[in-house]
């Protein structure tokens, strides 16, 4: 039991590799690891526990509802039974693989606001159903919706669209076709006529619940070969999606390798650019240091001939001062010389 736990969890192996008939191979017993209390019946969220471990991330819980309605029929889908578990993996395969390409789908046809129109809704639906597409059931889809014409987003079509279309919508669609209404009449009186009327004989009784056997038992037959149809052509799809996912894985690897390079490059690039705009602002900063400092060396220069300038012509005006101070001194004196030279003449003179 813990070695299948192991497997289940991918603790041994990715089961994201695996197609869905190699699983069954290998994790048959898988079941009962979930089926607890042994009754040969598992809840339907506990199967939508279990694929989201088989194919991550699995899908919504109301797509596991809707594949088990076809499996039970509608509103019968709480449990799920160990013999139809391959089946409902099956589906469930069939609805993963299918929404991955309308996901893709769905956003090329998304708007700005990242919804959809009805008209492009409509779009997805004859594409996915295509011969199988019934106008009248998505004319009433409309007309259940709650704002009519507002953006379709894609949880509210995913599963319609996963949807096979069933033989009761099938027939609720032929009363839109003429040709087909009158078969569905004609066949509706026919079979009323030979049940209802209580004239007819035992035997035409005994005839037409043969017929009706017959008639159930080709039925049975047909949808017998439809299924084994459809698992093979489920089978055959999961072989091309396992080729195609490792093609795709592949192709993955290696853009996630080209992408990682260009990353390596442009971050060698940046770092080479911040390196270089490192050493250009160095060099910047170099010359503008060297420029201030020649800026106040000249300052200083300036300063020191504008301070010898100064006091050369302080000491010229000191010079001059002197010079003109000497003068005025030779002048008094040769004045008062002069004077006493005039007051001994007139002295001489008087006398």
């Amino acid at each position: 039991k813990q070695w299948y736990q192991r497997r289940v969890r991918g603790d041994v192996t990715d089961l994201r590799t695996l197609s869905m008939a190699t699983f069954l191979e290998e994790y048959g017993e898988v079941f009962d690891l979930y089926d607890d209390l042994m009754t040969g019946e598992i809840k339907c969220k506990t199967l939508h526990t279990l694929y989201s471990k088989v194919r991550p991330p699995g899908i919504r819980l109301a797509q596991v509802h809707a594949g088990l309605d076809t499996i039970y029929g509608k509103g019968m889908s709480d449990v799920l039974e160990r013999d139809d578990f391959e089946e409902a993996l099956m589906e469930l395969d069939r609805r993963f693989f299918l929404l991955q390409d309308l996901e893709w789908e769905y956003k090329i046809l998304t708007r700005a606001d990242g919804l959809i129109s009805e008209n492009d809704a409509k779009l997805l639906f004859t594409a996915t159903h295509e011969q199988n597409f019934s106008l009248y059931k998505f004319e009433q889809w409309v007309k259940k919706r709650r704002v009519k014409g507002s953006g379709v987003p894609f949880t509210e079509i995913d599963v319609e669209l996963c949807n096979k279309p069933t033989p009761d919508e099938i027939i609720a669609t032929l009363p839109t076709i003429p040709r087909e209404r009158t078969q569905l009449e004609s066949l509706t009186r026919s079979a009323t006529t030979l049940i209802t009327d209580k004239t007819k004989s035992h035997a035409r009784k005994k005839k037409v619940e043969k017929l009706g056997y017959l008639k159930k038992l080709q039925e049975l037959k047909a949808k017998r070969s439809q299924n084994i149809q459809r698992r093979k052509s489920i089978e055959d799809g999961y072989k091309k999606s396992e080729e195609e996912r490792k093609l795709e894985e592949e192709e993955r690897r290696k853009r996630e390798a080209e992408e990682e390079r260009k990353r390596l490059e442009e971050e060698k690039r940046k770092e080479e650019e911040r390196a270089a705009a490192i050493e250009r602002q160095r060099l910047k900063d170099l010359e503008d240091q060297a420029e201030a400092e020649r800026q106040r060396e000249e300052q200083e220069k300036r300063a020191a001939e504008e301070e010898e300038e100064r006091k050369k012509r302080e000491a010229e005006e000191e010079e001059l001062r002197k010079h003109r101070e000497e003068e005025e001194r030779l002048r008094k004196e040769k004045e008062e010389e002069d004077a006493r030279i005039k007051k001994a003449e007139e002295e001489e003179e008087e006398k």
